[in-house]
C-alpha cells in the first residue's frame, strides 16, 4: 500500500487509531507497537525500528518523526507523552485525521461532477476557438463577404483564446504540481499573507486556535499546571506556534492572566479572551479550554457546511457562463453569415 518512509495521512490515521485502541485495552507500548507491526506489513520495517527504539527508552514521538511523520502529528503526541496518556493522544490526533479525510472526501464528491463539466467546457472552448472559428473566418474571406463590428471582435476574440488558453492552463498546472510539492515551505509565506485578509484572518486564528486549545485541554486534564503546559506546547510545536506559546508563558510567568496573555497573540482570533476570561472567574481552565475547544469545532464545521453550500451554485453559474460563451461563439458567425447570404 505505501512505501517505507512514505507515510500518508490516511497510513498515519489508521495506525494511531489502532494504537489508541490497543493501549485503552490496556496493553503495554511495546506490545501494541508490536501487533501494529504484524497488522500493518507495509510499513513493517517502521515499525520494527519503531519499536526497538522504545524499547531503548527513545520516545515514541521521537520514534514517529523518525519514521516520516508530519510535524503536527508528532507535536501532538509529544504533549500526550508529557501528559501521561498516549492512548488518548493517539486517539484524538486519529480523530483529527479522519474528520479531515471526511472533509476532502466530501469536497471531492461535490466537486467531481462540476469539475468535469468545466474541463469538457474548457475543451469545447478552446475546439470552437482553435477550429471552428478559424474556419468561419476564412469561409468570409472567401466569399469577400463584410465583417460587422462585433462579428470581426468576435474573430479576434478566438484568436487570442486560441493562442492564450493553452499557455495559462500549463501555468496553472505547473503552479498547481508547485504548491502541492512545496507546501511546507511556501506554507509560512501562505499564512502570512492570509492574515493580511479579514476573512481569511478569522478562518486562519480559528484553526490555530483549535489545535491549541484541544493540546491545552489534554494537559490541563492530566494534572500539568498551566505554565508548564504552555511550555509543553512550544516544545512540541504546537500549531506551529512555538514562539507564541513560549511569548505567553512568559507573560503568565510575569503576571499577566491567560486571557490577555493568549490575546495578545497574533494567531488567536478575540473568542479565545473571552472564553478563558470566562474560565478563568470560575477558576476552572480545564473545563473553560474544553468548552472553548468544542466551539472552535463546531464553528468550523459550520464553515465547511457554507462553503460546500457556496460552492456548488458558484460553480453552476460558472459552467453556464462558459457554455454560453461557447454557443455565442458558435451560433453569432453562423447568423451572420446566413443573413449576408440572404
Amino acid at each position: 500500500m505505501l512505501n517505507r518512509g512514505k507515510w500518508t495521512e490516511l497510513a498515519m490515521e489508521y495506525l494511531l487509531v489502532d494504537l489508541s485502541e490497543l493501549l485503552q485495552a490496556g496493553l503495554d507500548l511495546h506490545l501494541a507497537l508490536q501487533i501494529l507491526q504484524a497488522r500493518h506489513g507495509a510499513h513493517a520495517k517502521d515499525l520494527e525500528t519503531l519499536r526497538r527504539g522504545v524499547e531503548s527508552g527513545r520516545p515514541l514521538s521521537e520514534g514517529l518523526a523518525a519514521v516520516g511523520f508530519t510535524s503536527s502529528v508528532v507535536g501532538f503526541l509529544q504533549a500526550g507523552e508529557l501528559a501521561g496518556d498516549v492512548a488518548q493522544a493517539a486517539g484524538r490526533t486519529g480523530f483529527h485525521l479522519e474528520r479531515k479525510r471526511g472533509y476532502r472526501t466530501r469536497l471531492a464528491k461535490m466537486l467531481a461532477y462540476p469539475l468535469l463539466l468545466a474541463l469538457l467546457c474548457v475543451v469545447l472552448t478552446y475546439v470552437l476557438a482553435a477550429m471552428v472559428m478559424p474556419n468561419f473566418e476564412n469561409m468570409y474571406h472567401a466569399m469577400n463577404l463584410k465583417l460587422s463590428g462585433p462579428t470581426e471582435l468576435l474573430f479576434s476574440f478566438s484568436r487570442l483564446t486560441a493562442d492564450v488558453m493553452p499557455v495559462t492552463l500549463l501555468a496553472l498546472g505547473l503552479l498547481v504540481i508547485v504548491g502541492v510539492t512545496a507546501r511546507q515551505t511556501i506554507r509560512p509565506g501562505i499564512l502570512v499573507v492570509g492574515l493580511k485578509w479579514k476573512v481569511s484572518r478569522g478562518l486562519i486564528q480559528m484553526w490555530k486556535a483549535r489545535e491549541g486549545m484541544e493540546v491545552l485541554n489534554l494537559l490541563l486534564g492530566a494534572g500539568i499546571d498551566l505554565l508548564q503546559a504552555l511550555r509543553v506546547m512550544a516544545r512540541a510545536d504546537t500549531a506551529g506556534m512555538r514562539e507564541m506559546w513560549t511569548q505567553a508563558a512568559m507573560e503568565i510567568e510575569s503576571g499577566v492572566p491567560l486571557s490577555d496573555a493568549l490575546a495578545n497573540l497574533s494567531l488567536m482570533p478575540p473568542v479565545v479572551k473571552d472564553m478563558m476570561e470566562l474560565a478563568e472567574r470560575t477558576g476552572d481552565l480545564e473545563r473553560g479550554s474544553e468548552r472553548l475547544f468544542h466551539y472552535l469545532e463546531a464553528y468550523l464545521d459550520r464553515w465547511f457546511e457554507r462553503v460546500l453550500r457556496t460552492v456548488e451554485p458558484a460553480m453552476t453559474f460558472f459552467l453556464g457562463g462558459v457554455v454560453g460563451l461557447a454557443t455565442m461563439l458558435l451560433m453569432w458567425p453562423m447568423m451572420q453569415l446566413v443573413r449576408q447570404l440572404s
